[in-house]
């Protein structure tokens, strides 16, 4: 009986391994030293950090989505640990933010910061006496963030993955996006992950065939 022959079969030669993008951003500190200052909110900012100058110990903060209401209100309540800070406010719960705004007038906490993306008028109040107090309670407006804030934000997002990008395509990032700090860090996001996949630069051009809605 012969020997069987040798199988002449060769093992398939492996792939290179493909790049798997690593999310290499750095998380900063939600501080005011970290915030984005420009001169439409620079005078808004010294009202807020300075609230023995409040008219009120409750004041609301008004402001478009992604405009960094959040990002004030944690810096200030880092600022003020004996204040409290109540981020998106209408979704606090009726007797919770009726409860804290009674504890910021009767002085048993220093004051209190709500947020909100819009004005408490078009809030759905069931409770009376929380809509009285809303409604007479002091706002801050922060407007929208203008073109040099945005480019600022753009080149520190790109900055926190180390990479330094040109001006053009900052400019067509802007143009393109929504005007929100998290539609840019969507596209910053998606745009980086992809340069990484295909071990490319992020250029004008470059953006312009991959970046879609966030």
């Amino acid at each position: 009986m012969s020997a069987k022959k040798p199988s002449r079969h060769t093992a398939p030669k492996p792939q290179p391994p493909r790049q798997i993008p690593l999310d290499l951003s750095r998380e900063r500190p939600l501080s005011f030293e970290t915030l984005q200052i420009s001169s439409g909110n620079q005078q808004l900012l010294r009202q807020i950090r300075d609230f023995t100058a409040w008219p009120s110990p409750v004041c609301l903060l008004i402001g478009p989505r992604g405009a960094g209401k959040t990002h004030i209100g944690t810096a200030w309540a880092q600022e003020n640990p004996e204040a409290l800070f109540i981020d998106d406010a209408k979704g606090a719960g009726e007797q919770t933010l009726f409860a804290q705004i009674n504890r910021a007038l009767t002085g048993r906490i220093q004051a209190l910061l709500l947020t909100s993306s819009e004005h408490p008028a078009l809030w759905d109040i069931k409770m009376p006496d929380l809509r009285s107090r809303l409604n007479n309670t002091p706002t801050f407006e922060l407007p929208e963030a203008d073109d040099d804030l945005l480019e600022t934000i753009v080149r520190g997002l790109f900055a926190g993955h180390g990479r330094h990008v040109s001006q053009d395509l900052v400019t067509y990032m802007i143009s393109r996006s929504e005007r929100t700090v998290p539609a840019l860090q969507a596209h910053v996001a998606r745009l980086e992950a992809q340069a990484q996949t295909d071990k490319a630069d992020i250029t004008k051009a470059y953006a312009a065939r991959h970046m879609t809605k966030p």
